[in-house]
């Protein structure tokens, strides 16, 4: 799937993370839709762990 040079970047990045920086990784092409998946599904966690209070913080907002 991936090339040497791909390998030589992730290799890089994984490296260079500071503690407590999650990396996700995804056996998937950013056009695919397992890709895609994953990308919302970390950005519906991430947000619900800021707000707290997940679905119920997003009702809250759109009532205001």
């Amino acid at each position: 799937m991936g090339t040497e040079a791909d390998a030589v970047l992730f290799d890089a990045v994984r490296g260079t993370l500071r503690p407590g920086i999650v990396l996700r990784e995804v056996d998937a092409n950013i056009n695919d839709p397992a890709f895609a998946d994953a990308a919302v599904e970390t950005f519906l966690r991430l947000r619900a762990d800021r707000d707290g209070a997940g679905e119920a913080t997003e009702t809250t907002e759109a009532a205001s």
